[in-house]
């Protein structure tokens, strides 16, 4: 797998979390497994009342934790496959956050509605060769939807509705080299755009899913300790 995708989007997330950017988990046992390893990916997520995962492309596999406790296991939902990208949401509108991947080859988006692998699987075909994934409740009716962000042209690509004709809203946002975020940046249960600069640590969000200047800038002085590597670039 492309170590830009595990690097970038592992640690990315990780700082959305710190920035309380997205999901709300509420997910039963299925498994139980190791700790978390430093090759996990991990979905954004908040803290108030939810709980962190991370996605174990070695072996396809969500870890999430059901505490923010320091207690060893954790439950596990195998989905996915080689290659594919860890993405959250609440597909149904039924108040809880669930798992699902994209396909970059193919540009298809498998979001597993339900806790467990055997529930039903909304498909989602959305993006181009090279777009990264996003998730979000963009117009704020209690469903997550399919984005994407094209780092070609920094053009996020967002629909609101997972049907194939369903029309696709584009925002041009962000600078070569940005990464993708999405979260509820002003508490109106609307989820917008926002993109992360590695080179100088600091996020850039927008409030509403036009086009137009940050409406929020935070920069993370403690994210220096990480090193990302350039989107689209592959490394050893």
């Amino acid at each position: 797998m492309k170590t830009f995708i595990a690097r970038s989007l592992f640690l990315f997330s990780l700082s959305v979390a710190v920035l309380v950017a997205a999901c709300d988990s509420d997910v039963p046992p299925t498994e139980k497994s190791q700790p978390s390893q430093p090759a996990d990916l991990a979905p954004p997520a908040r803290f108030n009342g939810a709980t962190p995962g991370v996605f174990r492309p070695s072996a396809s596999a969500f870890a999430l934790l059901k505490t923010l406790k320091l207690e060893p296991g954790h439950d596990t939902v195998v989905f996915g496959h080689s290659g594919e990208i860890p993405v959250a949401g609440d597909w149904d509108g039924s108040g809880s956050t669930r798992v699902g991947v994209y396909q970059p080859n193919d540009r298809t988006f498998r979001l597993l509605v339900g806790a467990r692998p055997g529930s039903p699987v909304t498909i989602v075909k959305f993006g181009a060769i090279g777009d990264l994934p996003l998730a979000g409740d963009w117009d704020g009716n209690g469903t997550a939807t399919a984005g994407v962000y094209r780092p070609s042209d920094s053009t996020f690509h967002l629909r609101n509705g997972n049907g194939a004709d369903e029309k696709e809203i584009v925002i041009k946002f962000g600078e070569k080299g940005d990464l993708p975020i999405a979260g509820d940046w002003d508490g109106n249960k609307s989820w917008t755009i926002g993109v992360y600069r590695p080179g100088t640590n600091t996020f850039f969000l927008r409030n509403s899913n036009v086009a137009g200047q940050p409406d929020l800038t935070v920069k993370l002085g403690l994210l220096r300790i990480f090193q990302f590597p350039a989107i689209g670039t592959e490394t050893a």
